[in-house]
């Protein structure tokens, strides 16, 4: 879970990102990666997360050997990005622990990290490489299509819901997977199982953050909201008692790994957003996305905001990628799609850098798909302006999308 990190302002804490450190330190001697040469699959600034994971693995003494970045088509951010970029990494040439200069491999064509996973499992015998859920499922995508065996290759995920069908496509290349779990408010909150009985299951990382469970039903698959507390000092905010949207199975057991043994016993598994979608690693809340389709498209398309309707699933076709499905009534007659898709896009650049930085991507990565069906009902008559897949009686049919 998680996002790509605020690309509105570039606020790193380093106090907060060497405290965090010591959590990779730990992953690494759960999955044994010492020695095990790392790349990164991320944005580059204004995106932080590419940057911070980069200098926290250096304060362990394991900077990623190559970075690869996300590069976005028809970028046009500031330049001081670039400059600011430049002397980090310049001025870390200077330390025991040089980063590595961002290598551009757009979502698009991942041929370039494919290639240098194929390369060093031949030299070393294995490798890691993290990115998001949806970068992690293109590279299995593209290997199952070439025929590539990622048999050594051990993901790092974070930023989406590692599902049990995105799970599946990983062990189908024979590839591992490890969840984590952060946001950019209160950085990590929980690391992933060494033994884990959900594919997603987590530790909480209790020196870091306390967690109680509010009193109330829990949800169909009994998971419950997560109600937050930060208690680590350098944390960049203080939270007391705040729940973000986030749900999840919250249990313990004993599995006999290294969090257990260090006193993280508190499980979570099956971790998901009620709030916000995280498609591509983004966390775009969906009262933006309601905005949208309750007031700018009926007064540009006609009908009302009954005609519209948004669906957050994941596309098998695509392997297990976040699609974000617009339902258009079919009774509003003929309607350029195209020109729907630019106008969602334009609206969701407007209220601030991050939001440009989530259009930018989701124009990249053809997130956003029109569907020309009537938006559904949930069981007490309701139609709601955005439903998640499996509240949706029917999953969108492909042959009747078009995609931006």
């Amino acid at each position: 879970g998680g996002s790509t990190g605020s690309p509105s302002r570039l606020l790193i804490d380093l106090e907060f990102l060497a405290d965090r450190s010591v959590y990779e330190h730990l992953m690494f001697r759960v999955l044994d990666l010492n020695r095990v040469p790392l790349a990164l699959w991320y944005p580059k600034l204004p995106a932080s997360i590419g940057l911070s994971n980069c200098l926290r693995y250096a304060k362990i003494g394991s900077p990623p050997e190559h970075w690869f970045d996300m590069s976005l088509e028809g970028s046009a951010l500031p330049a001081w990005h670039s400059w600011a970029l430049s002397a980090i990494i310049g001025m870390s040439r200077f330390c025991a622990f040089p980063l590595p200069w961002p290598k551009a491999a757009p979502i698009k064509d991942p041929g370039s990290v494919i290639d240098w996973i194929v390369n060093t499992v031949q030299q070393h015998g294995r490798c890691a490489l993290q990115s998001n859920v949806s970068g992690i499922m293109r590279l299995c995508r593209a290997a199952s299509l070439g025929g590539i065996d990622l048999r050594g290759v051990q993901f790092i995920a974070g930023s989406e819901p590692l599902t049990p069908s995105r799970h599946a496509e990983i062990e189908a290349v024979h590839a591992r997977v490890f969840p984590r779990y952060y946001a950019t408010d209160l950085g990590s909150i929980a690391s992933g199982c060494g033994a884990p009985d959900e594919v997603d299951e987590c530790h909480l990382l209790a020196d870091s953050i306390a967690l109680i469970s509010p009193p109330g039903e829990a949800l169909e698959d009994d998971s419950r909201p997560l109600c937050l507390t930060s208690i680590l000092g350098s944390g960049p905010k203080v939270a007391i008692n705040v729940e973000f949207g986030d749900h999840a199975i919250v249990g313990k057991r004993r599995c006999g790994c290294l969090f257990e043994e260090l006193g993280f016993h508190t499980h979570l598994s099956r971790i998901r957003s009620a709030v916000r979608s995280t498609a591509e690693g983004t966390a775009m809340d969906f009262v933006e996305l309601s905005r949208i389709s309750e007031e700018i498209l009926p007064r540009l398309f006609g009908g009302s905001m009954i005609d519209y309707q948004w669906v957050e699933d994941e596309e098998e076709e695509s392997g297990s990628l976040t699609r974000l499905w617009l339902r258009i009534a079919p009774r509003l007659g003929a309607i350029d799609e195209g020109r729907v898709l630019q106008v969602v896009l334009d609206a969701i650049r407007k209220p601030d850098g991050a939001h440009r930085f989530y259009a930018q991507l989701w124009g990249d990565a053809q997130t956003i798909r029109v569907l020309r069906e009537d938006p559904r009902t949930t069981p007490s008559g309701k139609t709601p302006s955005v439903m998640k897949g499996r509240e949706s009686d029917t999953r969108p049919c492909p042959e009747n999308l078009s995609g931006g």
